[in-house]
C-alpha cells in the first residue's frame, strides 16, 4: 500500500488510502491521540488492556459483555448521571450496594430473591408514598421498634382465614373509633379505658358456660332493647337489684319464682291472669311445706297478711279485700291493739 510519511514540529504523521496494518507489538512511551476530533471512530476488536487510568471524554459505548476490574482491591466511581436502559436486562449486585445519597427506582424492584435467606436492613427513616400503591408483604413482617401507621391500615383480607396476634400491650387512642366486623377472640384480659360499643349482636362468654362477666361499673340497658337471661341471674345478697318501669318476670305459667328474701312492695301488688277460659285464676298461696315427716303443728302460722298504718291515731284505716264481680266480699278493721277482724258480707 501506498504511505506517505510526513514530520512538523516532532510529529509523525501517517496518511493513507488503505489500512495501516502493525504485525508486532506498537509501545507508545509518550501520550498518544488518536483521532482529531469527535466525528473520527477508533475501532478495536481485539481485547484491549489498559495498565493505567483510562479517560474518556465523550460517550463510551460497549456493545459486549463489560467487566470492570479484576479483584475486590479495585474500585469503579461513577460520577455522571447514570441510566441503566430497561431492555438491558437485571442488574446484578454480588456485592454490597452502598448509596451515600439518593437511590430512585422507577420501575419494578425486586430485593432478595425467591429462594430465601435474605435479609434486608433499612437504617434509614423510610417514606412509602400514598400513590404508590399497596405494599404487599408475603412473608412475615417483623417490627422491632414502632410501627407506625398514619393512614388507614388494613390487616388481612376481605376473604378471611388470616389471623392476627397481638403479644404486646395494646393501646386504642380514645380519639379513633375501633370497628370490629367480624368476631373478635380475646384470650386474655381485655381492658376498655373509654366507651365499649357494640352495634351488632355481642355474645360474652362461649356455650360451654364455664366463663364469667363482672361488671364494676354502672351499668344502663336502654329501654328499648329486652334483656334476656337464659341461665340463672344472680344477684349478690349485699348488692340491690332495682326495676324502674315495668317488670315480667316468667313468660307462663309453667315458671315460677322464688324470692327467699324479705320482699317489700311500696307499690300496688296485683295478682291476675289473663287467660278468661281457664277455670283457675291467680291465687297467693301461703304453705308450709313439711315433706313427708308428719302434720304440721295445729297451732303453726302458715301464713299472715298485714295491713299496717303509721298514723298514729287509735283506730288504723280501713282496708278491703274485695272480690269483684262475684257474690260476696269480705271487710276488716285493724285496730290499733287488736288483731284484724274479718267479717263476710253479701251485697
Amino acid at each position: 500500500m501506498g504511505t506517505n510519511t510526513s514530520s512538523k514540529g516532532g510529529d509523525i504523521l501517517l496518511s493513507s488510502t488503505g489500512n495501516v496494518l502493525i504485525q508486532s507489538p506498537l509501545l507508545a512511551t509518550s501520550s498518544v491521540t488518536l483521532g482529531s476530533s469527535a466525528s473520527n471512530t477508533l475501532t478495536v476488536p481485539a481485547v484491549a488492556t489498559f495498565q493505567a487510568a483510562a479517560s474518556v471524554a465523550a460517550a463510551f459505548t460497549a456493545h459486549g459483555s463489560v467487566i470492570l476490574g479484576d479483584s475486590a482491591s479495585q474500585t469503579l466511581t461513577v460520577n455522571a448521571v447514570t441510566t441503566f436502559a430497561s431492555s438491558s436486562g437485571p442488574i446484578t449486585a454480588n456485592a454490597a450496594l452502598v448509596a451515600n445519597s439518593a437511590l430512585t427506582v422507577a420501575g419494578n424492584t425486586v430485593l432478595g430473591s425467591t429462594s430465601g435467606g435474605q435479609t434486608l436492613t433499612v437504617n434509614a427513616v423510610t417514606t412509602f408514598a400514598s400513590t404508590a400503591g399497596p405494599i404487599t408483604a408475603n412473608a412475615p413482617v417483623v417490627a422491632n421498634a414502632a410501627f407506625t401507621a398514619v393512614g388507614n391500615t388494613i390487616l388481612g383480607t376481605a376473604a378471611g382465614g388470616q389471623s392476627l396476634t397481638v403479644y404486646a400491650a395494646t393501646t386504642f387512642a380514645s380519639s379513633a373509633t375501633v370497628t370490629a366486623n367480624a368476631a373478635m377472640t380475646a384470650n386474655a384480659a381485655v381492658t376498655v379505658a373509654g366507651t365499649l360499643t357494640a352495634s351488632g349482636n355481642a355474645a360474652l362468654g362461649t356455650a360451654s358456660g364455664s366463663n364469667t362477666l363482672t361488671v364494676n361499673s354502672a351499668t344502663t340497658f336502654a329501654s328499648t332493647a329486652p334483656i334476656t337471661a337464659n341461665a340463672n341471674l344472680t344477684v349478690a345478697y349485699s348488692s340491690a337489684l332495682n326495676a324502674y318501669g315495668n317488670t315480667t318476670i316468667g313468660t307462663n305459667s309453667s315458671n315460677s319464682l322464688t324470692v327467699n328474701a324479705a320482699t317489700a312492695f311500696t307499690g300496688a301488688f296485683q295478682l291476675f291472669s289473663d287467660n278468661a277460659s281457664s277455670a283457675i285464676s291467680a291465687g297467693l298461696a301461703f304453705q308450709r311445706r313439711n315433706g313427708s315427716v308428719g302434720a304440721v303443728s295445729s297451732n303453726a302460722v302458715v301464713g299472715s297478711v298485714v295491713f299496717t298504718a303509721w298514723d298514729g291515731t287509735a283506730y288504723g284505716p280501713t282496708a278491703q279485700i274485695h272480690s269483684v264481680h262475684t257474690v260476696s266480699w269480705s271487710h276488716y278493721v285493724c285496730h290499733a291493739s287488736v288483731k284484724c277482724l274479718f267479717t263476710s258480707v253479701m251485697p
